[in-house]
């Protein structure tokens, strides 16, 4: 098998954490545009800053959680997208029930799960799926 066909892991997970800080920003912008108030530039300016701050958060949530699910994976050569899906919506749950619990509201966690179910995907497109 050529091993040059496959990104590294690092590059699968970054992809995951962006494609999740993707998926809140754009229930974050969904939610905007059916507010009263309708989009702002200002409120568009502040979303973009808070995917940014998302982004920081998931890379630090997800780290360890997502080394030991690909380090399982890699080692029990499970090429599954539902092995990496799976794990990343309860990472997504888990880091809003753990950190979140009396702040966000129960019908938020269903964007985070839906978040980490996106960013298990692009993990897998990116750097378990064959391409060669």
């Amino acid at each position: 098998m050529n091993t040059q066909c496959f990104a590294s892991p690092i590059e699968g997970w970054l992809a995951g954490c962006t494609a999740a800080t993707a998926t809140l920003f754009l229930f974050g912008l969904i939610k905007q545009i059916y507010h009263p108030d309708g989009l702002t530039a200002e409120a568009l300016v502040a979303g973009v800053l808070l995917a940014f701050i998302h982004f920081v958060f998931i890379a630090l949530i997800s780290a360890v959680p997502a080394a030991i699910t690909i380090w399982i994976a890699a080692k029990l050569r499970v090429r599954s997208v539902l092995v990496f899906a799976a794990p990343g919506a309860s990472i997504g749950w888990l880091g809003t029930a753990i950190f979140f619990p009396p702040f966000i509201p129960s019908t938020a966690i269903l964007a985070f799960v839906l978040a980490g179910l996106v960013a298990g995907c692009a993990f897998w497109v990116v750097s378990v799926r064959p391409t060669c």
